[in-house]
């Protein structure tokens, strides 16, 4: 089950942010580009898919080179990998 891996999973996101703020710092949009499109694709597999359009959002704004955007982009990140809950899917809730 998927459950189990997902606080790791978000801890790789975390590290995610600081990867994208050194990247920012060189000026490698490639490099956060690469990031939100992977964080894009794995998301959804993991059920969050508000972290998928966040991705995306990413993505776009590096191809763009826009810094602003991903600045924001990033603390909204940092704001939903900070408050995120992870609860059993309802079929095991019921269950217990």
């Amino acid at each position: 089950m998927l459950l189990v891996l997902v606080p790791s999973y978000l801890s790789r996101r975390s590290k995610d942010l600081v990867l994208v703020q050194d990247a920012l710092l060189a000026g490698d949009f490639e490099a956060i580009r690469t990031i939100g499109h992977k964080l894009r694709g794995h998301a959804g597999t993991y059920g969050f898919d508000q972290l998928s359009i966040i991705g995306m959002d990413i993505e776009s704004a590096a191809k763009l080179e826009d810094a602003v955007a991903v600045q924001r982009l990033m603390q909204l990140l940092k704001d939903y990998l900070e408050h995120v809950e992870i609860a059993p899917p309802s079929s095991e809730r019921l269950s217990s």
